[in-house]
């Protein structure tokens, strides 16, 4: 809870300072406060490009407002694109020429790439010449969670409009690059240039999707008083899934490090509570806490590897794996002193 009150009360502070500022200054070449870069691409009239912004060097940024300048009579803005940040507020202000940009974390991010990719029409009246796109902001504007200021380098970019021939039939496409990466939720794009004329062709990159675990973290721990919560983590964003409760009793009875952010493996515990609590998805997992594995994968248990041998193997190691069918575990302890034996034999 004070985390989200820090959070809320640093964003408001962030958004105030967004809405009363207007002497932005550009940051001394200090890199080790980060350095901000911009991309330069090519475009013709009426062509949709993709601009990323990324950053080298980060030091750990909580907090930023920042304008983003550009030259409202030749470019448009149309959308924005999901770095690796998380919170994002995204304005565009066409008659003055910016976009305010404002994020703020719940901890300091120090990843180094792609921040945010934005997208730009280029007009079909546009004169053939470069327009820059630039980052504006004031001391105070990045801030790290001890509200140090940073002033990171601006390295600007832009759009270069260029003239381009007439009638080409865009047939030599040279390859895809990534302009966006997609999320879990939202779209990428990727994008390509005609070889022969400069026209830029824009395609979408599906979202990923989640990809949840397969065990439960522990979210709140059980005690005498009140139950415990865990849930199915999303391995690429803070997406959870199945959420069950369970008593401390419960946790005692099986055995389950009941601490926050130990981790639960799928179990009959699972599946009784599962089937209580979640009984749609008991039903469509085929009566069971997770998805059943798809036929033709290997087994966790390794009885993948035991069918593999089983069906490659003559004489005893065959005769001995298939008298112990019903002891996967023990076939495992097994081929494990197989493999061992035969490695010292080699050696």
């Amino acid at each position: 809870m004070l985390k989200v009150v820090k959070k809320c009360a640093l964003c408001f502070v962030c958004a105030v300072s967004l809405l009363f500022s207007s002497f932005a200054v550009s940051a001394e070449e200090n890199y080790e406060d980060g350095h901000i870069t911009i991309d330069t691409v090519s475009a013709l009239n009426g062509d949709s490009v993709i601009v990323k912004i990324g950053i080298e060097n980060n030091p750990g940024i909580m907090a930023m407002t920042l304008s983003i300048t550009y030259d409202s009579s030749a470019l448009t803005y149309e959308r924005y694109y999901w770095g690796y940040l998380g919170d994002y507020t995204v304005v565009d202000h066409p008659d003055k020429n910016l976009i305010r940009f404002v994020n703020c974390e719940s901890m300091n991010l120090d990843a180094n790439r792609t921040m945010i990719s934005l997208q730009f029409k280029v007009k079909e009246d546009a004169e053939f010449g470069f327009y820059p796109i630039d980052i504006e902001y004031k001391s105070g504007d990045f801030c790290n969670w001890k509200l140090d200021r940073l002033m990171p380098v601006i390295t600007s970019g832009g759009v270069n409009v260029e003239f381009n021939g007439e009638n080409c039939s865009h047939k030599e496409y040279g390859e895809w690059e990534t302009a966006a990466e997609p999320t879990c939720t939202q779209a990428g794009a990727k994008q390509r240039v005609c070889e022969k004329c400069g026209h830029v062709d824009i395609s979408e990159i599906p979202a990923a999707g989640h990809d949840f675990a397969a065990e439960w973290t522990i979210d709140r721990q059980a005690t005498g008083d009140s139950s415990g919560i865990m849930s199915r983590h999303c391995k690429n964003c803070e997406e959870v899934t199945d959420v069950l409760s369970f008593t401390l009793e419960q946790s005692e009875e099986n055995e389950i490090d009941n601490t926050e952010g130990s981790v639960v493996a799928p179990s009959d515990l699972t599946d009784e509570l599962v089937k209580e609590q979640l009984p749609e998805v008991y039903e469509n997992n085929g009566g069971s806490s997770i998805p059943k594995a798809d036929e033709g994968s290997a087994a966790a248990d390794g009885s993948g590897i035991i069918n593999k041998i089983s069906e490659n193997s003559e004489g005893r190691i065959a005769k001995i794996l298939s008298s112990i069918s019903d002891f996967k575990w023990l076939k495992i302890a097994l081929i494990s002193a197989l493999i061992i034996n035969m490695r010292l034999f080699v050696l």
